[in-house]
């Protein structure tokens, strides 16, 4: 089976390679085929490396040698598929990228691998375009992930409504999403799954320590952005100190935010409770998960 990824590893999708590394628990033989390649920090704290086939700098050529070569082969598959995204509504340059990325991904590998069992793609962007791709020319079965951003952000993958359809199996992790996706596509029932992700053994679980006579340890794991909700934390963070409460915040994660947020928890008075860490590794991510009395997440619905 080949495994799409938009990159990989990510620092922050550990659960992907967690993802990759139960499929293969269950004997199912993954290869992953990241579309974009990862940074070094990334790479540096991959739990899974064998069996991923990192993406080059001739990802463009390659696929558009690809591609031609499968339209004088299958010139109306190929048709279908340029139709297919010429019409898609998509809304937003960063949709466009996707849509054409997983083509030339899709199209390459459907060629370079033709003798695949099977596609997966485990978002609904590039990497489930490039799965369905490859199920298109190929015959093969394909599958897809729809999740998060590419369900809900600027309406979702603008050719998700054609993967729903033709795919042989969907993926999500919620019942929020499972039902926007039924809603988009009744037909899907009968072949989405919901399988939820974060449900995980902590290595090393310890029993919780008595807090009386010392502070309370936080900690808080995500990317310094605006859905993370950080800015809760920091409100929440200078009740606690307002009630007297002393406490520790160390927050795992870097991002775009991370110096607005740094005055606004100094404009709060808690400027010297909050650990700005950036992002880590997740050997380390794990024990502060043990250090930790309280794990806080505050996402917010876009």
């Amino acid at each position: 089976m080949i495994y799409f990824a938009m990159r990989f590893p990510v620092l922050s999708q550990t659960f992907i390679q967690r993802e990759v590394a139960g499929l293969r628990a269950h004997g199912i033989g993954l290869e992953v085929h990241p579309c974009l390649p990862s940074d070094a920090a990334s790479r540096r704290s991959a739990t899974i490396r064998d069996g991923v086939v990192e993406p080059d700098l001739s990802i463009w050529l390659g696929g558009m040698m690809a591609l031609v070569a499968w339209a004088l082969r299958k010139p109306s598959v190929v048709g279908g598929l340029i139709g297919a995204i010429l019409t898609a509504p998509h809304r937003t340059a960063e949709q466009v990228f996707h849509s054409w990325l997983g083509l030339v991904v899709g199209a390459r590998a459907a060629f370079d691998l033709r003798e695949a069992e099977g596609f997966h793609g485990c978002w609904a962007t590039a990497p489930a375009t490039a799965a369905w791709v490859c199920g298109r020319l190929t015959g093969k079965p394909f599958g897809c992930g729809a999740h998060a951003y590419d369900l809900f952000r600027h309406g979702g993958d603008p050719l998700l409504p054609v993967k729903l359809r033709e795919a042989a199996w969907v993926h999500t992790t919620t019942e929020a999403a499972r039902t926007e996706l039924l809603a988009r596509e009744p037909g899907c029932e009968g072949r989405l799954v919901l399988a939820r992700r974060g449900l995980v053994r902590f290595p090393d679980w310890r029993e919780p320590e008595p807090i009386a006579g010392r502070e309370l340890r936080v900690v808080a794991i995500g990317r310094l952005v605006e859905k993370k909700g950080f800015s809760h934390q920091i409100a929440a963070c200078a009740e606690l100190v307002r009630r007297g409460v002393k406490v520790r915040w160390r927050v795992i994660g870097d991002g775009p935010l991370r110096g607005a947020l740094e005055r606004e928890a100094a404009v709060a008075g808690v400027g010297e409770v909050f650990a700005w860490e950036g992002a880590r590794p997740e050997s380390e991510v794990w024990a502060l998960h043990r250090w930790a009395d309280v794990l806080v997440h505050t996402g917010e619905v876009g």
